[in-house]
């Protein structure tokens, strides 16, 4: 199953350290860190978030 993960590298812990402990436990995760984001990428740079959503949907296998 493709699994996305999105962060902000500037968002507070524990989020980083379980997001990176996700990336490296779930196979063939892809993990995105925006600098300079927070948490709240998602209201702050909506733009990075859809891209990276169109990107990962784009390559996803068909099913």
């Amino acid at each position: 199953m493709p699994t996305l993960l999105l962060a902000g590298a500037d968002t507070w812990e524990p989020m980083p350290t379980t997001m990176n402990a996700l990336a490296t436990t779930i196979p063939a995760a892809r993990h995105v860190v925006w600098p300079g984001q927070s948490h709240f990428v998602t209201m702050t740079a909506p733009t990075l978030v859809a891209d990276a959503l169109r990107q990962s949907f784009a390559e996803a296998p068909a099913g």
